[in-house]
């Protein structure tokens, strides 16, 4: 692994302490998040949600509206805390769910 490479070790956090971007430009409609509530619900999460230092989410808005469907009080995230001032929102605008 690279020196400067971000970490991948996802961690429990609690649902609520997570805040969406509030530009996520992608939308979520009702049934797409009982289909992912469903996948999480049968298999798990396979990727985790990406959040920033502050806990706003980076990638995985859809993952996270269907932990909320599910009424789930932790979901696994990544923390990139690695990231420079200007990372994050040039991240952010990326539209990855």
């Amino acid at each position: 692994m690279k020196e400067n490479a971000p970490a991948t070790n996802a961690v429990m956090v609690m649902t609520e302490g997570i805040t969406p971007f509030h530009k996520n430009m992608k939308l979520h409609p009702e049934e797409q998040i009982v289909k992912l509530a469903f996948q999480i619900q049968e298999h798990g999460f396979d990727q985790p949600i990406v959040v920033d230092k502050d806990m706003v989410i980076i990638k995985g808005h859809g993952r996270w509206l269907a932990a909320k469907y599910l009424k789930l009080k932790k979901v696994p995230v990544v923390v990139r805390d690695d990231l420079k001032p200007s990372s994050p929102a040039s991240m952010k605008k990326r539209p990855k769910n």
